[in-house]
This record gives structure tokens, C-alpha cells and sequence, in this order.
């Protein structure tokens, strides 16, 4: 049979030394999900590798004694605090970069690239607004309430996020009202903040329409395939994508670069974020509200699946909204939200 020849032994240990970059599950696992240091993560800004650390971090403080984890949350929260402060300086400067980015956009594509943006606009409100009503609806309906009535139930504090930006500013008050309509304590207590980190719908959306937007601004086009893969990524990382208002921007770009490949140079990122950031803050509005519906949707049908929904009660409550005012009255006054940090989403 022969020696193997030194151009085919140079070829096996090219293969075994680039055996790591090679595709599939196995590397994928390696290289994108499992971080290799606690802090290589944030250096390298892949944001599959922080939610795992996250959630293996919430894992381990759980395990501590109370008073140590009492601690060590108190740490993390004002880690997150310095952090989002951060962020809001950078925000407060968003609309003189946003200034910049379309002057750019309309410079260096002309002002048909504003019919684009347009188009963009149209379609994201128009996809939330199929989401909430096709499939809200139809899981509200096999719950046994309407959506719609929902919506007229919770539209105060619908009116409040469009006015901010973010749901967060309403957390207090759909904990009492989604309570005073039926819902048993414990379930809202774990449901509604939960959701606020892990079932945004509405930015999940932004964060697949944005990208897909990207792809076709560069000029090129992405497979079926590789637009499921893209949404299913998109669905994982949308659950980090809470921060102040403007935040579904970074996770976007961080997005992208994690799901690599060459639609995705940075380049292009750079240019796609420019292009979005001027019509971010509308954007923001329809993802904000879009994941409050879902929320509470997910908050009532979750009480009914574990039997502490009180039917009769929810039934009277979205025919006639006036019956939470008393509860409303009394644990916030006729006023606004209680002053909370902005988050998106």
C-alpha cells in the first residue's frame, strides 16, 4: 500500500489543529455557548456565552445561605445599575448619533434609503400586530378570555409605555391589576417579572426584522435555513435583551456577531446599525407594547393551567374594567407608575 506521502501527513495535522473550527453541533457548542474564562465573554461580546454564565451564576448564589446570597445580589444589582447608567449616558447622545447615522444614510444612499426605513417601520408594527392578534388571540381564546378586552383592561398602561418607551415603568401596576382580575398573587408575583427577562416577543421580532433588514440593505439574501437558525437565535437572545430604553440596539449588534458568517462583517453591522438607529425609538414603542400583552397574556393563562385563576371574576373584570379602579386606587393613587429604571421591553 505505501507510506502516506508528507503532503497528506501536513493535511491530517492541519485537520487535527483546525479541528475546533470545524461546523457542527460538537464545535458549535465548544466555541459559541461554553465560554472558556468568566470574563472572555464580555471581552469578546458574545452574548450566548453571558446568558450561560448568567444562568450558571443564578444557579450557584441560589445555593448559598440566605444571608450570603442576599449579598451577593446586592452586589450584582449594583453592578447593574453602574452598568445601565452607562448605558443611558451613552443614550442621552443617541439622537445626535442618530442625527449623524441618517445624514450618512441619506448622503451616501440617497433619500429613497428613508422609503426603506419606512417600509421597515411598516413592517415590524404590522408583524406585532399579526402576532398579537392571531396568535395572542388564539391562545386567549383557548383560555377562555378575548384578547381585545384585555387590551381595553390594561390600555392606561399601554397609553404609559408608548409615553416612555418601556414596560418597566408599569410593572407595579399589572402585579395589581392582573391580581384584582383574578389572578392568584403567586402566580403574578413569578409570572409578570419573569417574562419581563424571558418572554419578549415584541423584541424578538425587532431583533429577526432588523437583522433580515441588514442582510437585504448589504445586498444579499439569506436561505430559508438560514433565516430559521437566524430566528431561533434571535429567540435566545432577546432573553438579554432587557436594559434601558435603546438597549435592543446593542443586542442587536451583538446578535449578529454571534451568529457570524459573511452577511454579518462588522462593516455591515456598523452600516445597519446606522441605517436603524434613527428609527429605533418608534420601534422601541411597538416592541414595548408587544411584550406587555404577551405578558399578561402568558400571566392568565399560566393561572388557569395551575388552577388559581378565578374565572367568574376575570370574566366580570374585562367586561367591566371600572372594577380594578378600587385596587388601583389603593395601592398607586390616581397617578403614574412608580418611578422605576427604564427598561426596553
Amino acid at each position: 500500500q505505501g507510506q502516506p506521502s508528507q503532503a497528506q501527513l501536513d493535511a491530517a495535522n492541519k485537520s487535527v489543529e483546525t479541528g475546533s473550527e470545524e461546523t457542527g453541533l460538537s464545535a458549535f457548542l465548544q466555541n459559541e455557548l461554553f465560554p472558556t474564562s468568566f470574563l472572555q465573554p464580555f471581552v469578546d461580546n458574545k452574548v450566548l456565552q453571558v446568558l450561560v454564565l448568567a444562568i450558571l451564576t443564578a444557579c450557584s448564589i441560589s445555593m448559598l445561605s440566605t444571608r450570603m446570597r442576599e449579598r451577593a445580589v446586592a452586589a450584582i444589582d449594583g453592578i447593574a445599575k453602574v452598568i445601565f447608567g452607562i448605558i443611558k449616558i451613552i443614550m442621552w447622545a443617541a439622537p445626535l448619533a442618530a442625527f449623524g447615522g441618517m445624514a450618512f444614510t441619506v448622503a451616501a444612499f440617497g433619500a429613497s434609503s428613508l422609503a426603506n426605513l419606512g417600509l421597515l417601520m411598516l413592517t415590524f408594527w404590522g408583524t406585532c400586530a399579526i402576532f398579537i392578534v392571531v396568535v395572542l388571540g388564539s391562545v386567549s381564546a383557548w383560555a377562555g378570555f378575548n384578547v381585545f378586552k384585555l387590551i381595553r383592561l390594561i390600555k392606561d398602561e399601554l397609553l404609559i409605555i408608548v409615553g416612555t418607551s418601556s414596560s418597566e415603568t408599569v410593572l407595579p401596576r399589572f402585579l395589581t391589576k392582573l391580581e384584582s382580575a383574578g389572578a392568584s398573587r403567586q402566580t403574578v408575583g413569578l409570572v409578570i417579572p419573569t417574562g419581563y427577562s424571558f418572554n419578549l416577543d415584541g423584541t424578538c421580532i425587532y431583533l429577526t426584522l432588523g437583522a433580515l433588514f441588514i442582510i437585504q440593505a448589504g445586498g444579499e439574501q439569506l436561505g430559508v435555513g438560514a433565516q430559521i437558525g437566524l430566528a431561533a437565535l434571535m429567540v435566545l437572545t432577546s432573553k438579554g435583551a432587557a436594559g434601558v430604553t435603546g438597549a435592543g440596539l446593542v443586542t442587536l449588534a451583538a446578535s449578529l456577531q454571534a451568529f457570524g458568517g459573511e452577511f454579518f462583517s462588522p462593516e455591515a453591522i456598523a452600516v445597519g446599525i446606522a441605517l436603524i438607529v434613527g428609527i429605533d425609538r418608534v420601534m422601541s414603542e411597538g416592541r414595548a407594547l408587544t411584550n406587555a400583552i404577551g405578558n399578561c397574556v402568558a400571566t392568565l393563562v399560566i393561572a388557569r393551567w395551575n388552577g388559581e385563576l378565578d374565572r367568574e371574576r376575570l370574566r366580570a373584570v374585562l367586561d367591566d374594567p371600572s372594577l380594578v379602579e378600587d385596587d388601583m386606587e389603593l395601592h398607586h393613587g390616581s397617578g403614574p407608575a412608580d418611578d422605576a429604571p427604564v427598561r426596553d421591553g
